[in-house]
């Protein structure tokens, strides 16, 4: 099966029409869990879009992508796309780095300032421009693409100089998703026949289903490697390349290897932990290696580190290498799991095993439908089920017991601060109310992307575009999802005791669960003119505020519940499924 054949059974994707595979790729190539959150954020296509039909921003990894979408019906194997909506993303750069905010129609004004924000304060550090399309790649298309890379630059070089950002415009067609596609299934995408000179060192051993030889690699083939790959050098790695940065923890470390690469090559062999790779093959002949394809496993940081480097490294530059040849599956997982348990981790890799997260994981077991790795990465690619993402079970969870404004500035935060981590995942806490409020979330961004879906179709209602004028502003997902549950008690007139205790008497059947929750969202929304004041200064950043904001809320609701709009059958119907 082709990548074609798998977009095409993505039922969960259809929803969102001519940007479905936009959303496919972007799920391929960043491995996300929880697309349909990605979604409520990233999409903007519209009347007003001004040539972007998604903004994605992960300032956790440091990407940023705009991109342009496009589906020709019934392609054949040799039509090529449009290569004039490759050259719409030079108007889609010039009006998200270099217009006036007040300029900024409201259909991207909220992603645009997010990602302006984010490049000011250099959480990014790889900038994509990507055209998608289900045809066959062009060289015409390449062509636009290259001068939409140059514009670009000179624009982010003007709206944030001294910028460290690598800037890639890229065409995302039929060949591009199908090797994307095979990355799930397959191990490694880099199949070239690599020739690694030994002079005179190196050794081999033997394992249980694997062998491997070790030597070092020059700098400058490891640098020469990166440029022809870039990400596909990773492809069985759970972690990309996270660029240089003065701030970010792995970032600094990824510039002490830059420095340590420029500075004292000499001595880097010593100073580096090295790579290991995977290959589908090696043998030792005529003082070289030689390998039938490969990917690094551990080693992004230096290998990116080094392939960032302006000028080829010097030649005194050596770094140490093992490389594995294994086809078993099963160990190759494991020689990538023990791998990785040794990089520079994520906070959520420190708290994955705790006895919480084990605990969390062992009662989500009960649930076939649903998928909570609790911060423990994953090796495949998981499909048909609801996957929980972890930074935001942590984020809702926070919001929906009362801090909204930590929420949201706190995303990943409160799995590496152990403050955070204990207010949030305490002892009492259940899988039962995870669901509980996963499900909340999920409604709310459902909502969101059906109102742009109806804008889009123009048969959305005055109070509907209402709705979605608060949803465009930063924050407001948290802050809604906040409000709903601090008012819960007066939107059900009924005492619900501790907050953190809630849960569905019945959690199998997910979709209903989303689904108890609509006619309260809708409800809460309906005063959504007494939340946007909170979120006016560009998101959600005082305490204070946001909850005078949400009691204001709640005290118009107990004054007037009796005719808001919700039918008291519906309200009684969601308590009749909680368990307080």
């Amino acid at each position: 099966m082709g990548y074609w054949d798998d977009f095409f059974a993505r039922n969960d994707l259809k929803q969102y029409g001519s940007n479905a595979l936009l959303l496919y790729a972007l799920q391929l190539k960043f491995d996300i869990d929880d697309i349909d959150s990605v979604a409520a954020d990233a999409i903007t296509d519209g009347a007003q879009d001004k040539k972007c039909d998604l903004i994605y921003l992960d300032e956790n990894n440091g990407i940023a992508v705009i991109a342009q979408g496009y589906i020709r019906q019934n392609p054949q194997a040799d039509d090529i796309a449009k290569s004039n909506k490759a050259s719409d993303l030079n108007t889609a750069s010039g009006w998200i780095f270099e217009r006036k905010e007040d300029d900024l129609p409201e259909d991207i004004k909220n992603q645009v300032l997010a990602l302006r924000e984010a490049v000011k304060k250099e959480n990014i550090t790889r900038l994509y421009f990507w055209y998608v399309h289900n045809c066959k790649e062009s060289e015409q298309v390449k062509e636009e693409l290259q001068t939409v890379e140059l514009s670009a630059k000179t624009l982010i070089d003007k709206f944030k100089p001294d910028n460290n950002i690598g800037i890639y415009a890229n065409e995302v067609g039929k060949e591009t998703l199908e090797c994307w596609y095979a990355s799930t299934t397959n191990t490694i995408l880099v199949n070239d026949d690599i020739s690694i000179p030994l002079h005179g060192k190196g050794f081999e051993l033997f394992g249980d289903k694997w062998k491997a030889y070790q030597t070092c690699i020059s700098g400058k083939q490891l640098y020469s490697f990166y440029k022809a790959y870039l990400d596909d050098l990773f492809s069985a790695n759970p972690r990309r390349f996270l660029g240089i940065d003065k701030r970010a923890k792995t970032k600094i470390i990824n510039a002490g290897i830059k420095t340590s690469a420029e500075t004292t090559p000499k001595n880097f062999w010593a100073y580096n932990n090295g790579i290991t790779a995977l290959t589908h093959f090696y043998n030792v002949e005529n003082d070289c290696l030689n390998c039938k394809g490969i990917s690094i496993i551990n080693g992004a940081q230096t290998t990116g580190s080094i392939g960032s480097l302006i000028n080829y490294p010097s030649d005194d530059l050596l770094i140490s290498i093992r490389v594995i040849e294994c086809t078993d599956d099963t160990t190759i997982r494991a020689i990538i799991d023990n791998n990785n348990k040794q990089n520079e981790m994520l906070p959520s890799d420190f708290r994955s095993n705790d006895t919480i997260q084990k605990r969390l994981r062992s009662e989500f077991q009960k649930y076939t439908n649903i998928i909570y790795n609790g911060g423990l990465r994953k090796n495949q690619s998981v499909r048909g089920k609801e996957v929980f993402d972890h930074f935001l079970v942590g984020q809702t969870l926070m919001a929906f017991h009362g801090d909204p404004v930590c929420a949201y500035d706190n995303k990943v935060e409160i799995w590496g601060n152990d403050k955070l981590y204990a207010e949030v995942f305490d002892d009492n806490l259940t899988a039962e109310h995870i669901i509980l409020v996963y499900s909340l979330s999920k409604t709310i961004d459902q909502l969101k992307t059906d109102l742009t879906s109806k804008k889009r179709n123009g048969n959305i209602s005055n109070i509907e575009s209402e709705w979605l004028d608060y949803f465009g502003n930063r924050g407001s997902r948290i802050l809604l999802l906040s409000t709903i549950a601090m008012n819960l008690e007066i939107i059900l007139d009924k005492s619900l005791g501790n907050i953190r205790r809630l849960e569905y008497k019945d959690n199998l059947d997910f979709e209903e669960c989303k689904n108890s929750w609509k006619p309260i969202v809708n409800m809460v929304l309906s005063f959504c003119e007494k939340l946007k004041p909170v979120l006016s200064a560009g998101g959600l950043n005082s305490r204070e505020i946001a909850s005078a904001a949400i009691k204001e809320v709640g005290a118009i609701i107990n004054f007037s519940k009796k005719a808001i709009g919700c039918d008291t059958k519906e309200t009684t119907s969601f308590l009749n499924k909680l368990k307080y």
